[in-house]
């Protein structure tokens, strides 16, 4: 092991403790209460980008609105929906 590795891990806590990992670059890591947020931005633009995709595919008429069903409060397309996407 170098000894350039055994001064860098000790030096590494305070940034794990605020959230950052200095292997993947300090503005890159998730985890702490970061996660909460990610997936807050990740649920937003992923919805927004679904919504788009679907109603493009319903105003061309290539899916209808009876390829997808309620469940447990969340929409879910039946296999005839999902093989056309």
């Amino acid at each position: 092991m170098e000894l350039s590795l055994c001064f860098a891990e000790p030096n590494q806590l305070p940034f794990h403790l605020a959230g950052l990992d200095p292997y993947i670059g300090y503005l890159h890591e998730v985890h702490g209460t970061n996660q909460e947020w990610y997936w807050n931005l990740m649920g937003r633009i992923s919805r927004s980008y679904f919504h788009k995709s679907v109603s493009e595919y319903l105003s061309k008429r290539e899916i209808q609105p009876q390829d997808f069903y309620r469940k447990l409060g969340a929409i879910t397309a039946f296999d005839t929906g999902r093989k056309t996407f």
